[in-house]
């Protein structure tokens, strides 16, 4: 494999570290109590490298919680979509 596919391989499972950090966080507590330095620390990932991921808290909070609905939606048929979200 060459470098630069590992690369993007080891960004990839980076990322999703963070998420999966972060959203355990978020869950526990509140996302106001969480700080990056925490996502930092549950990840085992700097945070001078959660920041190139993430700009600023309020993309990492977006980012979790349109990665969760993804998941719903990939678990969920649309008809219960439909009944627990009508239009």
């Amino acid at each position: 494999m060459r470098n630069i596919e590992k690369d993007m391989i080891e960004m990839k499972r980076k990322r999703e570290k963070i998420l999966e950090a972060a959203f355990r966080l978020f869950s526990d507590t509140s996302i106001d109590a969480v700080s990056m330095n925490a996502v930092a620390a549950a990840s085992e990932i700097g945070v001078a490298t959660i920041y190139r991921y993430f700009k600023t808290k309020p993309d990492l909070v977006t980012e979790v919680a349109v990665t969760r609905w993804r998941c719903l939606r990939r678990n969920t048929s649309t008809a219960e979509i439909k009944r627990t979200f009508p239009a």
